[in-house]
């Protein structure tokens, strides 16, 4: 299971639902994130957990627009800042398990 939410434009999730079929989504993936353009785009009735976020780069959503559907434009630049939010989150674990591991007043060429 992912760690983070996966991130999911409108297609699949209308495909399975029309299929009756939705729910398959929540045992691999727990949580599915999904900018507010994909809720339009389903109608808006989408199940629990299945979680709605707000695009903050809207300039990113903007310029992705020119070519894509609102919903596949936002569901990247929501992907794209989700995975800076894990990458930080990651960045930050390794800094304080090498800290743990050789603190820096005793950091050696090999810490």
């Amino acid at each position: 299971m992912p760690e983070s939410p996966t991130v999911s434009n409108s297609s699949c999730l209308i495909a399975l639902d029309a299929a009756g079929s939705l729910g398959i989504l929540e045992r691999p993936y727990s949580t599915i994130a999904v900018p507010d353009a994909v809720v339009q785009e389903c109608g808006g009735a989408l199940p629990a957990w299945v979680r709605v976020h707000s695009v903050e780069n809207q300039a990113l959503a903007q310029s992705l627009r020119l070519n894509l559907g609102a919903g596949e434009a936002e569901a990247i630049a929501l992907s794209i800042e989700r995975q800076r939010d894990s990458s930080s989150t990651i960045r930050k674990r390794g800094g304080l398990l090498a800290s743990s591991i050789c603190p820096s007043q005793e950091r050696s060429p090999s810490c």
